[in-house]
């Protein structure tokens, strides 16, 4: 027995070292995040501190009990490989809190879930542009080495009392079973840089991870179920919107048009109906050019743009990437499910569509693939006249050093789309949507065509003064995106302004959400300018009032009706009632945000924000987020996110968005049902050099196309799926829907993660998982269409797999 109390002695001893050395290292951490904090931020310093240090020291008792039967199992083995391997795992947990905690200052959120959600690589991005990862690897590497030769070295010289070891260790024990009374998702009340300084980033994200993957499904499961009707809800959101002139409360966003013609009085009228040119540049914060922090201009254009238009300094995206952008910019349309344009789209109006109805030819430009995020889809269900195939042209070309992976840098799509309108034009006025990608990476330095840019964008960062150069000059790659896009606005605006209509044009300019070099919260992601410049304009204003890219339609369709004297439909069903030009900070938005995760847990509330956790927060002109106290305020804000959120779900999964659309639902003919009983195993090859099997649902068939004439074919699949291994948002198998034949109509095929078309909210791995997707092709010139259906991988990952069942498909003939 005393053989067995003295092993027990030896290896609480040895294990004792190790963990007073990562207490140590984890002190130092949390002192030099204090002083940085304290800098900066004005807070009751102690209290936050002791909080912090409760907080750590609970974690870290739950890290030291859990690793603890992994340290003795070793030693029986080998005491040296028990102290190095155990050495190297503290010494990466102090490396990956180090990590998030410059991730969190410098990102202004913390790291999540969105690290299994997102691919890797993209991951690895973004880190790349917010840290720097070679000095990060080096402290890795070095930090690691270190903190095994000390604990080996400690092991050796020190010798703890026995007492002191055994009284260390209840304390510890006694600490990990408090983790249950500490929630490290819920933050704290306090300000979102002070709250994060006391979670302990390690344990948030992988709770986060932790919860993402066994989270239970909530009410809204199925993105085409139909969803009861709740009258209670309904009354509660028209209650809550009390001006709105509702027709039919079954149709709870649908009502007469009285929306307010704020833009009329900052606009010239015209003899003709002016042209509506929206341009969304890629990854455009406000910061770029009208920073909160410092005078620092990377795009100088844009500037005296903002300076001579009218100009909203906070305005909001409804999502923190690409795909919520366009619905809600051109429609003020609700997410659904996981945004507007990945199920099936109730019958809708939009700008777009409404501009079309009443004369307007209507256009998209978009160097890249139009498929990418269901763009296409969207558009076509606007009646669209014309997109543009720059990609296609991109993909053409030998010169690679035009583009990049995702098509021509935005140079060459704003010159192409100078050309394009330029021989298409004719007496309609038009409304041309132009979506830029080139800032969505750093830039190729590499590529002669940036030399020029690069060094432009030194010079601007080598401007800065203060702490704020040390920002600048770390992501000169990233900057010089900026320098360089600003640029092309330059040289587009300065070609438009050669066409006679040029004064008779009104220019619209967002981000499609927003990166900057510095982001100090949650709504840092989203924060993006807007800008709204023509020479029509009578005069400049700017106004401090929040706005969101939802106000954007209703408004500009208002000018239209009032200023410009369009007839438009009596009706509308609009998220938003259009622009605030109040000339003080105040905010009436209303708008529920989608997460990259497409989950619904935040909430713009006028003046506040409300996270699904409890939390409020309320907004200064700054857009800093003030903790919100009141538990009545909370308990107001929980229920009207709640209706909210049912009236997003309703409206969409019940087709209650509109009982009158310019466009209905087209007649369709059914051309082929294809029911498989037999189930479908897809499986990545063994190694990567095998050729990759692509699993067909539907087999290519050909339908003719000479004497019926179809205008669209439309291919639908339903189908239950099982995930056999771990799922990633972004990088699992795609689905391919492939139409293709002779002078057809871009696009010619869709390519997709197949998760994104799951039904269900949540989604689990060996589940049984619904499947819904719909693809409409234009087909009105081909003679002969080839139509197909199958699962690839477009990227290698060892051991993918699922089991695709009840497989149907039906295609059919739109004319």
């Amino acid at each position: 027995m005393s053989n067995i109390k003295k092993k027990i002695i030896e290896y609480l001893h040895a294990y004792f070292i190790i963990v007073i050395l990562f207490a140590f290292s984890i002190a130092i951490l949390k002192a030099i995040e204090f002083v940085n904090l304290f800098i900066y931020e004005d807070f009751n310093s102690w209290r936050v501190l002791g909080k912090a240090l409760i907080y750590y020291w609970i974690v870290y008792s739950v890290f030291v009990t859990t690793l603890f039967p992994l340290y003795a199992l070793l030693h029986i083995i080998s005491k040296k490989t028990a102290n190095i391997t155990l050495s190297i795992i503290y010494g990466m947990l102090c490396l990956c809190e180090i990590s998030l905690s410059v991730y969190a200052s410098q990102s202004g959120t913390l790291l999540d879930s969105e690290i299994i959600i997102r691919p890797l690589y993209e991951s690895l991005l973004t880190i790349k542009n917010t840290v720097n990862i070679y000095l990060i690897a080096f402290l890795f590497v070095l930090a690691l080495s270190t903190f095994t030769i000390l604990c080996l070295y400690l092991q050796k010289k020190v010798k703890a009392k026995k007492s002191i070891t055994i009284l260390l260790w209840i304390i510890i024990l006694v600490s990990s079973f408090f983790i249950f009374k500490v929630n490290t998702l819920k933050i704290a009340n306090a300000k979102p840089s002070v709250a994060y300084f006391s979670i302990n980033k390690t344990c948030y994200c992988l709770h986060s991870c932790f919860d993402y993957i066994r989270s239970e499904k909530i009410n809204f499961t199925d993105a085409n179920a139909v969803i009861p009707v709740n009258r209670k809800h309904i009354h509660a959101f028209l209650a809550d919107n009390p001006k709105r002139n509702i027709i039919d409360t079954l149709y709870p966003l649908e009502r007469r048009d009285n929306i307010p013609n704020v833009l009329g009085a900052y606009f010239n009228e015209s003899k003709t109906a002016p042209n509506v040119v929206i341009i969304v540049v890629e990854s455009l914060g406000r910061d770029w050019f009208r920073s909160e922090y410092d005078d620092v201009c990377y795009m100088p254009f844009l500037d005296s743009l903002s300076r001579h238009g009218l100009y909203w300094k906070n305005c909001l995206t409804t999502s923190s990437r690409s795909y919520g952008a366009v619905p809600a910019i051109t429609g003020s349309l609700p997410h659904g499910l996981k945004g507007f344009q990945f199920g099936n789209m109730p019958d809708h109006n939009s700008l777009l569509s409404v501009l079309k109805n009443t004369g307007y030819q209507t256009q998209a430009f978009y160097n890249g693939l139009f498929y990418f995020d269901c763009i296409a889809e969207y558009l076509i269900e606007q009646h669209i006249d014309y997109m543009s195939p720059f990609y296609q042209d991109y993909e053409k070309q030998s010169d690679k050093t035009k583009g990049s992976f995702w098509g021509y840098h935005d140079e060459f799509l704003f010159r192409k789309t100078i050309d394009v309108l330029t021989t298409n034009q004719n007496r309609k006025p038009q409304c041309n949507l132009i979506v830029s990608l080139t800032t969505h990476d750093e830039l190729d330095l590499n590529n002669p065509y940036f030399k020029k840019t690069y060094e432009k964008a030194k010079t601007i960062a080598n401007g800065a003064k203060g702490s704020t150069k040390k920002i600048h000059e770390r992501s000169i790659a990233r900057n010089a995106g900026f320098v360089y896009v600003d640029q092309c606005l330059k040289e587009f605006f300065k070609a438009y302004a050669k066409r006679p209509d040029f004064n008779n044009t009104i220019f619209v300019i967002t981000g499609d959400h927003s990166c900057g070099n510095r982001n100090k919260n949650f709504l840092s992601a989203y924060h993006v300018p807007l800008i709204i410049w023509s020479p029509l304009l009578k005069s400049p204003e700017e106004f401090p009032a929040l706005i969101t890219h939802n106000d954007i339609t209703p408004s500009l369709l208002a000018l239209l009706k009032h200023t410009y004297h369009l007839p438009l439909p009596k009706t509308v069903h609009y998220i938003s009632d259009g622009l605030n030009t109040s000339n003080t900070f105040e905010t009436k938005s209303k708008m529920l945000f989608l997460k990259y995760s497409r989950r619904i847990d935040d909430f713009l509330y006028n003046e506040y924000i409300y996270h699904n956790t409890g939390e409020v927060y309320r907004l200064n002109e700054n857009l800093d987020m003030l903790p919100e106290a009141s538990s009545t305020i909370k308990a107001q804000l929980a229920s009207k996110f709640d209706f909210y959120k049912y009236i997003n779900h309703y409206v969409y999964n019940n087709n209650k968005l509109s009982q009158s659309p310019i466009y209905m639902k087209d007649k369709t003919h059914i051309l082929k049902t294809i029911v498989r009983s037999d189930s479908i195993v897809c499986q990545t090859p063994e190694n990567r050099n095998h050729e990759w099997p692509q699993y067909y649902l539907l087999e290519p068939f050909v339908i003719p196309n000479k004497t019926e004439k179809w205008n669209k074919i439309k291919i639908t699949l339903n189908a239950d799926i099982k995930f056999l291994d771990q799922l990633e948002q972004d990088e699992y198998m795609d689905l391919y829907f492939g139409c293709t034949g002779d002078n057809m109509k871009y696009p010619t095929f869709y390519t997709d993660k197949i998760v994104k078309f799951i039904t269900s909210e949540v989604f689990e791995v060996n589940r049984w998982e619904k499947l819904n997707i719909s693809k409409t092709f234009q087909v009105s010139n081909a003679t002969q269409i080839n139509c197909f259906v199958y699962i690839y991988y477009p990227r290698w990952r060892e051991s993918n797999s699922a089991i695709v069942k009840n497989i149907q498909i039906k295609v059919e003939g739109i004319k």
